[in-house]
């Protein structure tokens, strides 16, 4: 993991980057407790999601953002300035399948 910044709003999109993860973990864990499958909740229009990638080899992992419609499950919703944020940093990258980052502009 790289040095944490100092700055409030990149600090709060790290907490909910780490947040999701968590909250992945605990999902699969009540899924794998209830032997059921999670239910998806109905995507809203212009809003954005980032979702946790675990790293294969069990390293720290990475982001993906995904406008709120992709395809693509999973996630927790972002703010319009969390989004712009969180494509700027390092460890996050726009899904190749709805590119949120071409839709941004419009959004």
């Amino acid at each position: 993991m790289y040095e944490l910044p100092s700055d409030l709003e990149r600090l709060r999109v790290i907490r909910l980057y780490l947040q999701i993860q968590i909250d992945a973990v605990d999902a699969r864990i009540r899924k794998a407790e209830a032997g059921i499958r999670p239910q998806r909740r109905p995507a809203a229009a212009r809003a954005w999601r980032l979702q946790s990638v675990p790293d294969p080899q069990g390293g720290p992992g990475r982001g993906v953002v995904h406008r709120d419609d992709c395809r693509v499950p999973g996630g927790g919703r972002l703010s319009a300035k969390e989004f712009e944020i969180a494509l700027g940093m390092p460890d996050v990258s726009a899904c190749a399948i709805c590119r949120p980052d071409r839709h941004a502009a419009r959004s």
